[in-house]
């Protein structure tokens, strides 16, 4: 039986406050326990943006799913691993919320201010960017919370402050007794605005659970400190173009110089003041444009707890509640900078990480958000395709191919003649088994899309096996190998290094002459080729031969003997710098090889890559 109106009511007031008691629980566990620096100081940035908007699934009118906004509707929310060319569309970015840290969320900010940005951040995440020079702190204030800003005295909860270093051109917008609590530097052509507090969240001296009530505000005991509201809103009024009044919404839009759209949304069931102000320059013309209203008076047109009757009407001072209405403005504008259009950055082509542990390719390049910023490829052990199966193999290539991602799979780790692999045929079991592994892996990069393999030589074998011997082995295993790779697409690269043949690129290039095969390559590693690089004709077949760059350093002992050849170009301590090798074929992959302990030590080395090619390449004539 279907029940009547006044049952499903009831049936929907229960659910609605089950609905709210749990989302209550969730919000405190949130706030409270996982993620307090990152949920209060967000949560208190978007109250200031769209008060009210965190009530939303508490009241039965709809309150708080669409807040007004008393800036106009300015802001976006972007995560920290935003591109350069998209902040710099921006004129302020206000960091919320506490960085994971790292030095390019931190090159990243410093460029956006430098090229003319304003940067409002927190010591907290001062600290964070830059362990090596945090500010100093943070110590507690409890006895004296008078707080002056721009010479007027307020009064704040207790909260701990950073010590902020000031140069002679810093101003300071708010201090605490003798210390700054919030500072506005120049950098280069732009600003940066920092606060002393941790992440802009006072911490109150007492804070029970939240507890929530069906059609009343939620209890917000975390509140943005009040010296950093006055400044924030400051910040926020100068990028403010248009003027509505209180406790209504505004979109604008520029449709070109002088020429605006705006859009007005009273979002409360009550007729509001209306007066439409023009922030930017002298207001010339307003004109209202028609909008379909055949909505009103239909059912639904508002929640079943409101009068329709009670909303009032539109006039040129009133808009009526619930209602949406849209201008054509013209205005002699003054004070208004265009930013200009940036495109995004080409992505990069040839750049190739190396990933040293590897359980699920998809997984380690979603864990660096900023992956195809600097690479288009990764490099992986062949015990990644070894070790897995093939329907596991299947299942994540179609994700790779998506993104058109390179993949290079790397045999060095496994070709050392006991107890892995072996090109020598001198132990028949071992050389089969050897033999079988390769041909796996190739059937395996076959399935994910892979058309490199990276193939070293070993050492020669210690017993029964001369060097014309063990030669004739090795030339006779690439060149099948080499016909194998091919029937599956793939390109071998054998490994130019250190320590065992070819140990130079004059030497792999009479490995290369030997075998002839037609999808063998060098792969040539920086920091065994030796110095300096050939010239004339020998440059010109050492690039028709060479199919990747292996980039990295040296290390040498006190003797001046090399004992490392995986060291990073980035690292001042080598003082190596790979341009004049990759100046011979700056089109070619490069594959960083360096040994890097973590996310910071790969973004770093993708610089100084970045740097050794734009040194290579030559110079442009008048």
């Amino acid at each position: 039986m279907a029940a009547n109106p006044q049952e499903l009511s009831k049936i929907y007031h229960r659910r609605f406050a089950r609905t709210a008691a749990y989302r209550n629980r969730v919000w405190e566990v949130l706030t409270r326990k996982f993620f307090s620096r990152w949920v209060r100081p967000t949560d208190a940035v978007l109250d200031l943006l769209y008060p009210g908007y965190q009530d939303s699934s508490y009241y039965h009118d709809e309150s708080g799913f669409i807040a007004s906004t008393p800036y106009g509707d300015i802001a976006d929310c972007l995560l920290s691993d935003a591109p350069s060319w998209l902040l710099a569309r921006y004129p302020v970015v206000i960091v919320v919320g506490e960085l994971s840290g790292g030095r390019e969320t931190l090159d990243k900010l410093m460029k956006y201010a430098a090229e003319g940005g304003h940067l409002v951040i927190t010591a907290g995440n001062l600290a964070k960017l830059n362990p090596a020079k945090p500010p100093e702190g943070p110590v507690e204030f409890k006895d004296d919370r008078a707080m002056f800003v721009g010479g007027k005295r307020i009064t704040e909860e207790p909260a701990p402050l950073y010590k902020l270093t000031l140069s002679e051109d810093d101003k300071v917008l708010a201090r605490c007794g003798d210390l700054p609590a919030a500072v506005r530097k120049k950098y280069f052509k732009g600003t940066i605005t920092a606060f002393a507090s941790p992440f802009a969240v006072a911490v109150p001296e007492a804070a029970g659970p939240v507890t929530t009530e069906v059609d009343k505000p939620l209890p917000k005991p975390y509140r943005m400190p009040n010296h950093v509201r006055q400044i924030l809103d400051g910040i926020l009024r100068e990028q403010q173009l248009f003027d509505a009044g209180t406790n209504l919404s505004l979109i604008t839009c520029r449709r070109g110089p002088g020429e605006y759209t705006i859009g007005i949304a009273n979002n409360t069931w009550r007729e509001q003041p209306l007066r439409i102000e023009s922030l930017c320059g002298r207001l010339e013309s307003l004109r209202e444009l028609p909008l379909d209203r055949s909505e009103v008076g239909a059912v639904g047109q508002t929640p079943e707890s409101v009068d329709a009757s009670k909303l009032g009407g539109n006039s040129a001072t009133t808009i009526a509640g619930g209602e949406f209405r849209m201008f054509a403005a013209r205005v002699q504008e003054a004070g208004v900078e265009e930013i200009e259009h940036r495109a995004p950055a080409p992505r990069p082509r040839g750049r190739i990480l190396t990933l040293r542990r590897t359980a699920s390719i998809k997984e380690e390049i979603l864990a660096r958000p900023t992956f195809f910023e600097h690479f288009d490829g990764v490099c992986v052990d062949w015990s990644f395709l070894g070790q897995r199966e093939k329907a596991t193999l299947q299942k994540e290539s179609g994700w790779l191919k998506r993104q058109g991602l390179r993949v290079v799979v790397d045999l060095s780790s496994g070709v050392n003649l006991y107890p892995t692999l072996r090109l020598v045929d001198n132990l028949p079991a071992d050389y089969t088994a050897s033999m079988a592994a390769v041909n796996d892996v190739l059937a395996k990069m076959e399935m994910l899309g892979a058309r490199d393999l990276i193939l070293p030589l070993h050492r020669q074998p210690e017993n029964n096996l001369t060097d014309d011997q063990t030669r004739t082995a090795f030339i006779a295993t690439l060149k099948a190998l080499a016909g194998q790779a091919a029937q599956r697409g793939v390109t071998l690269h054998l490994r130019v290094g250190f320590g065992k043949p070819p140990r130079n690129a004059a030497e792999g290039l009479d490995w290369i002459g030997r075998i002839g095969a037609p999808n063998l390559k060098l792969a040539v590693s920086t920091a065994a080729a030796g110095n300096p690089p050939p010239a004339g004709e020998r440059a010109a077949r050492l690039k028709d031969k060479l199919g990747l760059w292996l980039v990295a350093a040296s290390r040498k002992d006190a003797a001046g003997k090399v004992w490392d050849t995986h060291a990073p170009i980035h690292s001042p301590r080598t003082g190596e710098r790979p341009s004049a090798w990759l100046a011979l074929s700056p089109g070619t992959p490069a594959v960083l090889d360096a040994l890097l302990s973590n996310q910071d030590e790969e973004y770093l080395e993708a610089m100084a890559l970045e740097g050794a090619f734009t040194r290579s390449a030559p110079a442009v004539g008048r």
